[in-house]
């Protein structure tokens, strides 16, 4: 079972977590899940409206590194 490291349950204000400091983390993996709750009764898809529609992320930054990088639904860019 994989550790919990961050979880929140507000969409306006997330927070954050640091390991800025020693002893630093260390991840061979990193997976993020959403969950929705959809009280409206129409199906919601993903797409970029915050207000409408399915919008899952998570951002982080590791060290040390060659480079920026991007990973969306699994395809590293």
């Amino acid at each position: 079972m994989n550790p919990i490291l961050f979880e929140s349950s507000s969409f306006a204000h997330p927070g954050t977590v640091l390991f800025n400091q020693p002893p630093f983390l260390s991840l061979n993996q990193l997976t993020y899940q959403c969950d929705y709750v959809n009280p409206t009764g129409r199906t919601i898809t993903a797409g970029s409206n915050v207000a409408t529609d399915e919008l899952c992320m998570a951002i982080t930054y590791f060290f040390p590194s060659t480079g920026a990088r991007i990973c969306v639904n699994n395809a590293l860019f």
